[in-house]
């Protein structure tokens, strides 16, 4: 993509999954990455997450989104935001209903499939956004990424799930204007 719009090197934000994607091609291509954001990002998944994924898909290709939407925007957000912010939990419902399903499914088992990519090989400043009650992406996973990834800078969000973006928007933009 790069290359198709004549960039020779960009700042990369990954969520999620996408934190996994970015942090790969950053490891690959560290002369290509200005900065690196990740905002809850996971890494390669145990043997328990694996099987979650798998089934997840499944579920999904047999019921559509519906059969999981509900559950997954529930497990996602924080207690606050489940509370206090039903806007926010309605946008990722509907994300997750506007999603095709078999798209979903094959972005489950890419997630399942996830291998760990050289993290000591990215270069570009980087920066972690995390979420105190974000269950996907644990303190222990930023913790590990964290150390693995040469003078990466944690911010820790409060009161907040996997959702971040959605949940904390005006702090999470704010962290990355100045980070940038």
């Amino acid at each position: 993509m790069l290359d198709s719009v004549g960039a020779k090197t960009a700042t990369i934000v990954g969520h999620s999954m996408g934190g996994l994607v970015v942090t790969t091609f950053a490891a690959k291509n560290p002369d290509r990455v200005d900065k690196l954001v990740l905002l809850g990002p996971v890494k390669q998944f145990a043997e328990g997450g694996v099987k979650a994924l798998t089934a997840r898909a499944g579920t999904v290709r047999e019921g559509g989104m519906a059969a999981v939407a509900d559950a997954i925007a529930s497990a996602g957000i924080s207690a606050l935001t489940a509370s206090t912010k039903p806007l926010a939990r309605s946008a990722v419902l509907a994300s997750l209903l506007a999603t095709p399903s078999e798209g979903y499914a094959l972005a489950c088992l890419a997630a399942a499939r996830g291998r760990e990519p050289v993290y000591s090989a990215i270069a570009s400043p980087t920066l972690i956004i995390s979420a105190d009650e974000d269950k996907t992406a644990p303190k222990a996973t930023i913790d590990f990424l964290a150390g693995a990834i040469k003078g990466a800078k944690v911010v820790e969000l409060k009161e907040t799930g996997h959702w971040l973006p959605v949940e904390q928007y005006e702090q999470v933009a704010k962290e990355i204007v100045a980070f940038l």
